[in-house]
C-alpha cells in the first residue's frame, strides 16, 4: 500500500515537472516568435474622404497604423501584434483585416507604396563567439527611398550588397574596440575573455507620411559588469531634405517645453505602481533636459530617456509623449520640419 502511495507521489512530481518544462518551453518559444523580426514590410498610404490612412503591414499581419487629417491618431489593434485577423480602428473608421490586410470590401484608394528589407550583418571574433556585434539594417528596392537610407547610413549599397557591407563595419568595429584597449593579439583573446563585447544594432521604421520616415535605432552594448547599456534613438528622414538634424528644429533649451516634459515626467511617476515607488529626488527640474532622442507618433512627438537620465537603470528607457496639440503654439514646431504636422 505504502507503495502504490509512493509511485502516486512520484507521479505527481513527474506530471509538476513536465508540466513546469512544458510551461517554460512554452514561453521560451513564445518568446523568439515575438523577437522575429520580419524580413520585409510594406509601407502603404491610402486615401479616405479628409484624411490618409498609414499602414505598415506583412505577411505577419499590420505592425502599426495611423490617420493624418482632421484630428491625427494612431489606430487602435484590437489583438496581438502584428494583427493578423480582426479590426483595425482608426478614429471615425473601422477596417475588417484578413490575414494581414484590409479586406477589399473597404474600397480603399492607394496613394503611395513601398517596401523595406530587414537584414543582419552579424561579425564573432574568432574562436570567442560570445564576443560579437551584429547590425540589423534596413534595404528598399525603391530608388527614392534607398537614397534615404544610403544618407542615414551614410554608405553607398543596395539589398544585394548590404550584408557583406555591413559585416565588414561590425568587423572593423570590433578590431576598433580591440585597438582601443591597446592590446596585442594575445592581450586582446584574455580581454575578450574576461571582459566580452557584444554590441547590437537594430534599425526599425516606426512612423511614416507622405514627408517623414523616422527610424528607432534600439542599441544593447555589453563590455562585461552585471548588465549591458540599451539605448534608443530617433532617426528622422525627409523626402525632400533627407537627414533631419534635430537641434537644428528644435530648441532644446526652451522653457516652456522643458516645463511641458517635466509636467509629463511626473505624470509618468504617478502611474508607476506602488509596490516600487520611484525615487522622487532622483533628478530635480534644474538638471532635468529636453531630449534630443525623438520619435515620431500620428498624434505626438515621443521624447526618449535612456537608462540613468532620469531614473535608474532598473526603469528601462522611458518615453514621454506631447501630444501635437499641445505644440501648436511653440515656434520652434511652427518653423521647423514638423510645422505641416501641427496644421492637421
Amino acid at each position: 500500500m505504502r507503495k502504490i502511495k509512493l509511485k502516486r507521489s512520484n507521479m505527481r512530481i513527474y506530471k509538476i515537472i513536465f508540466l513546469a518544462f512544458c510551461f517554460i518551453f512554452s514561453t521560451l518559444h513564445s518568446y523568439a516568435t515575438q523577437s522575429e523580426i520580419p524580413q520585409e514590410i510594406t509601407y502603404t498610404t491610402y486615401l479616405l474622404n479628409k484624411h490618409k490612412l498609414f499602414i505598415a503591414n506583412s505577411a505577419k499581419g499590420i505592425f502599426f497604423a495611423g490617420i493624418q487629417g482632421k484630428d491625427s491618431q494612431n489606430c487602435l489593434l484590437d489583438e496581438e501584434i502584428p494583427l493578423k485577423n480582426g479590426s483595425l480602428k482608426c478614429g471615425i473608421y473601422s477596417f475588417k483585416v484578413h490575414n494581414g490586410k484590409i479586406e477589399e470590401t473597404h474600397n480603399l484608394l492607394i496613394q503611395t507604396s513601398f517596401s523595406l528589407k530587414a537584414q543582419e550583418a552579424i561579425y564573432e571574433y574568432p574562436n570567442y563567439p560570445d564576443n560579437k556585434i551584429s547590425i540589423l539594417f534596413q534595404c528598399s528596392t525603391d530608388s527614392k527611398i534607398q537614397k534615404l537610407l544610403e544618407q542615414m547610413y551614410e554608405k553607398n549599397f543596395s539589398c544585394g550588397s548590404g550584408k557583406e557591407l555591413f559585416y565588414e563595419k561590425a568587423k572593423a568595429s570590433m578590431q576598433e574596440y580591440i585597438k582601443n584597449a591597446n592590446t596585442d593579439k594575445k592581450e586582446a583573446q584574455e580581454l575578450l575573455k574576461y571582459s566580452p563585447l557584444e554590441d547590437n544594432v537594430m534599425d526599425t521604421l516606426v512612423y511614416f507620411d507622405d514627408e517623414l520616415l523616422v527610424f528607432e535605432r534600439s542599441s544593447y552594448l555589453y563590455t562585461g559588469g552585471a548588465h549591458g547599456m540599451p539605448t534608443k534613438q530617433g532617426i528622422i528622414l525627409s523626402k525632400s531634405q533627407g537627414l533631419i538634424p534635430i537641434d537644428k528644429n528644435i530648441n532644446l533649451n526652451n522653457h516652456q517645453l522643458k516645463t511641458l516634459l517635466w509636467k509629463k515626467y511626473r505624470e509618468y511617476l504617478k502611474r508607476l505602481p506602488k509596490e516600487t515607488p520611484p525615487p522622487q529626488t532622483y533628478i530635480n527640474f534644474e538638471d532635468f533636459k529636453v531630449s534630443d532622442s525623438i520619435l515620431l507618433d500620428y498624434d505626438g512627438v515621443i521624447f526618449l530617456y535612456q537608462p540613468y537620465e532620469i531614473l535608474p537603470y532598473s526603469y528601462g528607457i522611458i518615453r514621454l509623449k506631447i501630444p501635437l496639440i499641445a505644440l501648436k503654439n511653440f515656434e520652434d514646431f511652427k518653423n521647423s520640419v514638423f510645422e505641416y504636422l501641427l496644421k492637421h
